[in-house]
């Protein structure tokens, strides 16, 4: 039997943000069907699809959350990974990617995928939105995805765009500008295997000297 990773096509849906919450779950909608139509197994969508990114919305958008108590009040709020029938996938936000430990300890739980759903401006944007991804993926050893909302013509916050897949080699496999796009990717697990083989930073780890520890 084959033990040979699997591979999957991915796509990250770089959508326009309004401030009507329903025409944004249309396009998302939209957006997930023609990709799946396009053959992708697995899609992403962006920090904030749903609504616009600004505090001022939040009353006007407000919805109840079920267990109420526990979103409040809980203080262990775990990492979020999951598995999937092409591997074991971690979820970051935004300013999550800055976090190498995160990254790290998502990597030390299996995971050979991250997704980091983000709204980079227009200054964090071009100098850092492309660097971290590369960083976190050379770092542990597997893919990133980062998926960004589309730059809006009209006023407000204005998100970098330019939603990105890198390899575990910290190679740009796919990506695209700022306006209104769906970025497909092959994914190769095996890549992620070859490369911890190759590079076995994990089994080279000075543990002696220092520990990475989830509380």
């Amino acid at each position: 039997m084959s033990t040979t990773a699997p591979k999957f096509k991915l796509a990250l849906c770089q959508i326009a943000v309004g401030d009507d919450k329903q025409k944004n779950i249309a396009t998302a909608t939209a957006a997930v069907t023609e990709a799946a139509k396009n053959a992708a197994q697995v899609v992403s969508l962006p920090e904030c699809w749903n609504s616009p990114y600004a505090t001022t919305s939040f009353p006007q958008y407000a919805e109840e959350i079920p267990e109420k108590k526990a979103a409040l009040n809980e203080k262990d709020h775990p990492m979020t990974l999951f598995d999937t029938p092409y591997g074991k996938m971690g979820v970051g936000i935004c300013y999550d990617i800055r976090f190498p430990e995160l990254s790290m300890l998502m990597k030390k739980q299996g995971a050979k995928i991250l997704l980091f759903p983000g709204a980079f401006n227009l200054t964090t944007g071009p100098a850092h939105w492309e660097l971290l991804q590369r960083a976190r993926a050379v770092d542990n050893q597997l893919y990133v995805a980062a998926t960004s909302p589309a730059r809006g013509p009209e006023g407000g916050y204005q998100a970098w765009g330019h939603s990105t897949v890198i390899s575990p080699w910290g190679e740009v496999v796919a990506t695209c500008g700022h306006g209104e796009s769906i970025v497909y990717a092959e994914v190769d697990l095996e890549k992620v295997e070859e490369m911890r083989r190759n590079i076995p930073t994990t089994n080279q780890t000075r543990s002696d000297l220092y520990e990475l520890v989830q509380k």
